[in-house]
């Protein structure tokens, strides 16, 4: 069950708080995400006396279950004491601070109790949950009864609470009731949006989510927690740990398409895999990129929503397209299903693929993520030809001639934009105009770079992961991509 503040206190939540530090801050984003999880701030308390007085009011309303009206009158006396004058309506502030921490510390001790390790073997689904329907947010409603498997990637920036004043929750069940509800959820994909911070760093944001609140509350504490635990094993111990762990990292190509996609599922690199029409070696280069690069970059994730055939790729929009317009015309025209889902047919579109068309990725809908054409997915020697000759030519970089360089260039593209796109990117667009500049010819790194900052992006990071000696130009794009994925993950 989702624990409410003001139910009664549970150990998790109280320790969770009790073992923060105060920091002074001016501004409510000086502690940012999960730094959270060891820090108490209070924006506009600067003042070490007036910090303590208020946190202990926190920490009476958490081990206590106190109420707001409870809060208020401590927070009063905190205030007065240290002759605080504070920013905004007095009702409207303690109200953010009493719900905020309150919340926070909730979710983290229910975080440290789902992920038990007895508890994630009786529980191994979570589910998003919508709180209270006053003044609910679209995308939250949307996502309420949202099943996935217990610490997903998408779970990972949408483990509630996801913003000021929100009161979803998120709870494990177990697998029957997984099966009951139909199996894992399509992950939700509402995109991104841009925040700039008061130093003028951009922030990729999920939609739907307030800045700040893309991560889970008390994660970061249980990760080092975990890590200083096994520190004190023996040797041994230690390194058998460390053998499973990297047994689970090692990619092992599969014998048939059939376990290639079982493999697939069973590591949550996709939730639709369809690779009927392709050739095996491209079905395993595939998965490999990949898992490889879920393995590095767990945000990359949420984006594959569908892997596979570029055709089975379309023919799933296709259908998801005309479930949308039946659904549309039913309610603009009050028609029966069979005759809006007739109409629907005619007008829908199916998209259609060229035969010179090879992988690619989609960013939006039902089937987000990475395909390649069956032409050329179902040949692989004559696409390793094909590789060769570009090669060759320089259309494409050196080393990139292989099945599995292919897919680690699309999966260059959703790095790219887990990281927040080309176009607000200083570093990168700085980069590439020095190249176009320096290489006006496309030979230092590949004529496809020339199209923009993302093909230049994607074909250095392919040349980086493939060439046993990466040029200059492909060892920049991919030591600032690894930089600024290092930066993404500390916020």
């Amino acid at each position: 069950m989702g624990a409410e503040y003001g139910d009664l206190p549970f150990p998790e939540a109280i320790s969770f708080f009790k073992e923060k530090q105060t920091v002074p801050s001016e501004h409510w984003n000086d502690v940012w995400k999960k730094k959270h999880d060891t820090h108490f701030m209070v924006a506009g308390a600067t003042k070490a006396e007036l910090l303590d007085d208020l946190q202990k009011a926190v920490d009476k309303a958490i081990n206590e279950g106190s109420t707001l009206a409870q809060f208020r009158k401590d927070f009063d006396k905190a205030a007065a004491k240290h002759g605080w004058e504070y920013n905004g309506d007095r009702n409207w502030r303690t109200k953010i601070i009493f719900q905020t921490n309150m919340r926070n510390a909730y979710a983290a001790g229910q975080y440290e109790q789902m992920t038990e390790p007895g508890a994630m073997k009786r529980r191994p689904y979570w589910v998003y949950r919508h709180g209270t329907p006053i003044r609910a947010r679209v995308q939250h409603k949307a996502w309420s009864g949202t099943v996935r498997p217990a610490n997903d990637g998408w779970f990972q920036t949408h483990f509630a609470p996801n913003g000021w004043g929100c009161t979803c929750y998120v709870e494990s069940i177990t697998r029957r009731e997984a099966d009951r509800r139909g199996g894992p959820s399509d992950i939700p994909n509402d995109g991104h949006y841009t925040w700039k911070d008061k130093q003028g760093k951009t922030h990729q944001v999920p939609v739907g989510i307030d800045p700040g609140w893309d991560y889970i509350p008390g994660a970061s504490r249980q990760r080092q927690a975990a890590q200083k635990s096994m520190e004190k094993q023996p040797q041994p111990v230690q390194k058998a740990i460390t053998k499973e762990v990297e047994e689970k990292k090692r990619f092992k190509p599969a014998k048939t398409k059939k376990e290639a996609k079982t493999w697939a599922r069973a590591h949550d690199i996709a939730d639709r895999a369809d690779y009927t029409k392709l050739d095996l070696r491209a079905v395993n280069a595939m998965n490999e990129s990949i898992f490889r690069h879920q393995n590095q970059f767990p945000g990359l994730r949420q984006y594959t929503r569908f892997i596979g055939s570029t055709q089975a790729r379309n023919a799933l929009e296709y259908r998801d397209d005309i479930k949308r317009a039946t659904q549309q015309l039913k309610k603009k025209h009050g028609w029966p299903h069979q005759r809006a889902r007739k109409k629907a047919i005619k007008k829908v579109k199916k998209a259609s693929v060229r035969k010179q068309d090879g992988a690619e990725v989609t960013f939006n809908g039902i089937a987000s993520g990475i395909s390649i054409n069956d032409d050329v997915g179902g040949d692989t020697d004559f696409m390793e030809e094909v590789l060769e000759a570009e090669v060759d030519m320089g259309h494409h970089p050196h080393g990139v001639t292989t099945l599995k360089a292919v897919f680690d260039h699309e999966c260059g593209h959703l790095l790219v934009d887990w990281l927040g796109g080309t176009q607000d990117n200083k570093e990168v667009n700085a980069l590439y105009n020095a190249w176009l500049l320096a290489d006006p010819d496309g030979q230092e790194l590949s004529l496809y770079a020339q199209g923009s900052a993302d093909e230049f992006l994607a074909e250095g990071w392919a040349e980086y992961l493939n060439n046993p000696n990466p040029r200059k130009w492909a060892q920049r794009i991919g030591k600032l991509l690894l930089k600024q994925a290092k930066q993404r993950n500390k916020e």
